[in-house]
């Protein structure tokens, strides 16, 4: 009976894990570009620490995974793993507004070092993460490759189903073109978000969510 049910959920896993990726790809990138900014130069930073992380752990994972007795396991922890930092992902974007303010208040003009900034922001809080995502599927393949002919011979479909959950996951993120706002900036009473990453701008909705806040306690 176990048999018989594995490729119909190792399917399901293939398709939710694409769907999720892509759920957590535009959370995360459009949460730090609205502390960054939206400029091409923020945006890039964020991607190169996604991306990054993402060939990290399917070269460092991939490499390993031959050696786990219990690949399926090993998925579950991953998938486990992400959620953990998601969650933590959500506290450093308390912190992230009032940090980049300190670190780029009055070098609007250096666009290598904001550059670096943003970037190094983007690797302490996606790198573990995307690491685990680029993991998942060289785990589950190498589940695959273990088991029956019949299921070996339809890695093609499973490797196609992981893009086609990514497709289902961006509707599942669309919300009318308006830009998440992180819980460590609250904008309220149509305020707008810093649209270029200006410091000076992020400092004063930084302040005016803090005593906000601070009424409300």
């Amino acid at each position: 009976m176990t048999a018989s049910l594995y490729p119909g959920t190792i399917y399901l896993l293939f398709f939710l894990s694409g769907a999720a990726a892509l759920v957590y790809q535009v959370v995360w990138v459009r949460s730090l570009t609205l502390v960054f900014g939206g400029s091409h130069q923020a945006v890039t930073a964020v991607l190169v620490a996604f991306m990054a992380g993402l060939a990290l752990g399917g070269w460092s994972i991939g490499r390993v995974v031959d050696r786990v007795r219990r690949p399926l396991a090993l998925y579950g922890w991953l998938e486990l793993g992400i959620a953990a930092f998601a969650l933590l992902f959500l506290g450093a974007m308390r912190i992230y507004p009032a940090v980049y303010v300190t670190l780029a208040r009055g070098r609007d003009d250096s666009v290598a070092y904001l550059f670096v900034v943003r970037a190094l922001f983007s690797v302490l809080a996606l790198i573990v993460p995307t690491t685990l995502m680029g993991g998942t599927l060289p785990v589950l393949s190498r589940f695959v490759s273990r088991q029956p002919e019949t299921l070996r011979s339809s890695l093609a479909l499973l490797y196609g189903l992981n893009p086609l959950g990514a497709v289902l996951g961006a509707p599942l993120c669309a919300n009318d073109g308006e830009t998440p706002v992180p819980p460590g900036i609250t904008v309220e009473g149509g305020e707008r978000c810093p649209g270029h990453g200006d410091p000076e701008e992020v400092e004063e909705l930084t302040a005016a969510a803090s005593r906000r806040q601070g009424g409300h306690v």
